[in-house]
């Protein structure tokens, strides 16, 4: 004979927006629109950079404003 207890019991699956569970691919964004507002955010973020450190990210290549630039070449 087999008494209930939680050690046979089975738990129950995770929420649905729990981090343990796959999302469903169905349910997924289509890649141009995940492509597309992860560069709209690259593109703050080198905006933001470039204004705080005059410094332009993409080009590699310092701007003017408050900090001077050299650039580093080890030997």
């Amino acid at each position: 004979m087999e008494w209930p207890s939680s050690a046979n019991a089975k738990p129950p699956p995770p929420p649905a927006d729990s981090p343990g569970r796959k999302p469903d691919a169905a349910n997924a964004p289509p890649s141009a629109e995940v492509h597309e507002f992860f560069s709209a955010a690259e593109k703050c973020v080198q905006k933001r950079f470039a204004e705080q450190y005059n410094y332009d990210i993409v080009k590699d290549e310092p701007l003017e404003g408050r900090y001077m630039w050299l650039r580093f070449n080890p030997k």
